[in-house]
């Protein structure tokens, strides 16, 4: 069943709570797959909710702004 757009931010959200985490780790726990979660974050950055606190070449970690 596919999940709708809000409750995919929802979760990726609850996920970053505690500490940054990389794309690949938000796919694991949402078990979605890269291309979806990235889009999801690269919204939520753009609006200002979730922040990289890392971005190297092959290496990006996003949490949510202090």
């Amino acid at each position: 069943m596919k999940r709708a757009y809000k409750e995919i931010d929802t979760e990726i959200l609850e996920f970053l709570k505690k500490e940054p985490k990389s794309i690949n780790e938000v796919c694991k726990f949402l078990k979605a797959n890269w291309s979806t979660v990235n889009a999801h974050l690269q919204h939520l950055e753009k609006i200002g909710i979730v922040k990289k606190t890392l971005n190297r070449k092959r290496l990006k970690l996003y949490g949510l702004p202090r």
